[in-house]
């Protein structure tokens, strides 16, 4: 699991926020957690930090996907400020969308601060809420952390705890079947939450995992019935699977091809080609393997 919040230096730097998430898929992590984004930008209006989430979910894990979980968002509820989904967790439907709850299970609300206060963002693009205030958890070590008397806190909340649940559900789900595609494990999530509070959940366009409410989205996380319905994996399936590139001519394009395992057979790049081979374990190249004059091939492990 890769936390990018524990990474990241510079959050308002997008190229450390895409260097952040890349380096996570491309170094083997299995799931992305991302308790952070910003309230005021609209889908579409970041490509770069958007195509580096797309790249974790379509290439991470040999091609089966990253799990990628972001928070809703803790919006400012004063007008004109809205409580919608923060971005870019708005842009791309794959990406699990957490809001919190507090411990009644209603959608979290949190303390009046002077002129306005806070609460989980929500919207059409919430997926599963999970819990989000006085959450235990370890601290920097003595005076480093935010608890200057230990090396715990009591205190945690808000959104961003609620999708490090969401992620740790699905490290769980993995754990117990690691051939699953992220698209597997988000319907595993989204079919065995709780329908908790007060709330009308109801069947909605798009939503195919069950009733939905657009506060609580499928409902509350259920890690035990969540793990519980994840089926066992197939005997003679892997999630380190070889990625086969053999007879055919790369002319003038540029090419990317990631895999755990890289097979590269009759392969001819010509016509100035530019060929990125990725691969995370190991690369067999083998004969007829031509490289004209003018053409670039890049053959490496992802994460160098």
């Amino acid at each position: 699991m890769f936390d990018t919040e524990s990474y990241v230096i510079d959050p308002n730097s997008t190229q450390t926020l895409v260097n952040s998430i890349s380096y996570a898929w491309q170094c083997g992590a299995s799931i992305i957690v991302c308790p952070w984004g910003v309230s005021s930008t609209s889908p579409g209006q970041n490509p770069m930090l958007e195509n580096s989430i797309m790249d974790a979910l379509d290439y991470g894990r040999c091609g089966l996907g990253c799990v990628v979980v972001f928070s809703s968002g803790n919006a400012n509820s004063a007008p004109p400020s809205s409580c919608q989904v923060y971005y870019p967790q708005n842009s791309i439907d794959e990406i699990v969308v957490v809001g919190a709850i507090n411990r009644y299970g209603d959608r979290w609300v949190g303390q009046p601060m002077s002129p306005c206060h806070q609460e989980s963002s929500y919207g059409t693009e919430l997926d599963v809420v999970a819990p989000g205030e006085l959450i235990y958890t370890t601290d920097l070590t003595g005076s480093a952390g935010v608890n200057p008397n230990g090396d715990y806190f009591d205190n945690y909340g808000e959104t961003s705890a609620a999708s490090a649940h969401v992620a740790g559900v699905a490290a769980l789900i993995l754990s117990k079947n690691p051939c699953l595609t992220h698209e597997d494990v988000v319907d595993l999530i989204e079919s065995n939450a709780q329908k908790v509070g007060s709330y009308s959940y109801t069947t909605t366009s798009g939503r195919n995992n069950g009733t939905w409410n657009i506060e609580m989205g499928y409902g509350l996380l259920d890690a035990y019935s969540a793990v519980n319905n994840t089926p066992s994996p197939n005997p003679t399936c892997t999630n380190d699977p070889t990625v086969y590139i053999f007879n055919h001519t790369f002319s003038g394009v540029e090419f990317q091809e990631y895999g755990c395992y890289l097979e590269i057979e009759d392969v001819e790049n010509i016509n100035g080609a530019v060929i990125d081979y990725k691969f995370l374990h190991e690369a067999y190249i083998k004969e007829d393997f031509e490289v004209e004059l003018g053409s670039e091939v890049f053959i490496g492990n992802c994460c160098k």
